[in-house]
């Protein structure tokens, strides 16, 4: 399954301080995800790494990298002269010869010589201050052109428990159709007594950073009363970043969930995810 690396936009902490800036990056390796030795010599030869945003309805290509066999790129947001907000993308290719304007994204290519279940990801970067954190990303083929979807995921990564820090949500929806302009619910719930505490409107093809309310935990006895978020129209990718400066320290850790149907085994165990979704869901 091969896969997109949409690249997240920089945000602020404290929206109008410069020094509460949280900047992006990815870094893309041309290496097989299924290295085992047989196959060192297969799909060795050099990837064209494509930017593209959107713009007018149309997808633009903003450069291409060529990346040689077993080296590696980094993309920083903040080096490319786009608007903060606008969707920027990278698509993996064998080919030089990449359109300079499209509808569709073009399907990107994958260096997979099997059917080995890893995805070929990207690290996803996220810098604030003098402090890095990271995760192994990636936005599959498959969910960017799907034309149903819904979204189901918890707050239970966060790790706002510092004083002096805050944590954020990202949501990155991508779609393969630059003419799509759909704008979908996010609803965000308390799992103690199911209180929708806020909802957001969230275009797809677009990222959104939204500071979560205080940790539950931190200030009530019970143990589980964490968030959950749902979307009955589209999919995202969420991203939870908590940072801030505690003891005079710069501090940041990112960390990102899973879709309910990797939860369950057999992986897609359809009558487990239907169960999980209507237990959290009902009455709602």
């Amino acid at each position: 399954m091969s896969s997109y690396y949409p690249i997240p936009c920089d945000f602020y902490i404290n929206p109008g301080s410069s020094k509460s800036k949280v900047s992006s990056s990815i870094t893309l390796i041309n290496m097989a995800s299924n290295r085992i030795e047989m196959n060192y010599e297969i799909k060795s030869s050099d990837i064209h790494y494509c930017i593209y945003y959107i713009k007018d309805y149309c997808w633009i290509k903003y450069s291409q990298i060529n990346c040689a066999y077993g080296d590696y790129i980094e993309i920083k947001r903040g080096d490319l002269n786009l608007p903060e907000t606008t969707m920027a993308v990278v698509v993996r290719s064998n080919k030089s010869d990449n359109p300079d304007r499209c509808l569709i994204l073009p399907e990107p290519y994958s260096s997979r010589v099997d059917k080995s279940p890893i995805a070929e990801r990207a690290s996803y970067n996220f810098t604030f201050g003098s402090s890095t954190s990271s995760y192994q990303g990636e936005y599959p083929h498959m969910l960017a052109k799907a034309m149903k979807s819904s979204f189901l995921t918890f707050d239970t990564l966060r790790q706002d428990n510092v004083e002096g820090c805050s944590s954020f949500m990202l949501l990155m929806n991508l779609k393969v159709d630059a003419r799509a302009r759909d704008e979908y619910e996010v609803s965000i719930f308390r799992s103690s007594d199911r209180k929708e505490l806020d909802n957001l409107k969230v275009k797809c093809n677009s990222f959104i950073s939204y500071k979560l309310p205080d940790n539950l935990k931190a200030t009530s006895n019970a143990s589980n009363d964490n968030l959950f978020i749902i979307c009955n129209k589209a999919t995202f990718i969420p991203i939870f970043i908590t940072a801030g400066i505690s003891n005079l320290k710069y501090q940041i850790t990112v960390e990102h969930t899973h879709p309910p149907s990797e939860l369950f085994w057999p992986y897609k165990n359809n009558l487990s995810i239907k169960k999980l979704r209507s237990n959290w869901v009902k009455g709602i």
